[in-house]
């Protein structure tokens, strides 16, 4: 299958892959709007692991971006940075909560 036609894929913690740009062509040929989703599953579900490790999975949804009168390429781009933001923050967020109380 075309990689720019294929659905997302889980990547490894702080890795970026680049993103498809099969959801964003299909947004604006419909004019539908896209619901932007961001988690940290790759912490506890390795992408080419067996095991599974315990924990919780943080998954947030962001606005949606409306599609029309946008190109495929600026919905690709708005909807990338909208969810490498919030990976950051959830990351962020999953660190200071798993630091000691005493640091």
């Amino acid at each position: 299958m075309d990689p720019d036609l294929s659905g997302g894929t889980r990547t490894a913690p702080g890795v970026r892959k680049r993103y498809g740009m099969g959801g964003a062509v299909l947004a604006a040929r419909s004019r539908c709007p896209i619901l932007p989703v961001a988690h940290n599953a790759g912490e506890f579900w390795p992408r080419r692991g067996f095991l599974k490790r315990p924990g919780t999975v943080q998954v947030v949804f962001g606005p949606l971006i409306a599609s029309e009168g946008r190109s495929p390429q600026e919905l690709n781009w708005m909807t990338e940075t909208w969810i490498e933001t919030t990976m950051t923050r959830i990351g962020r967020a999953a660190r200071a909560a798993a630091r000691p109380a005493d640091e």
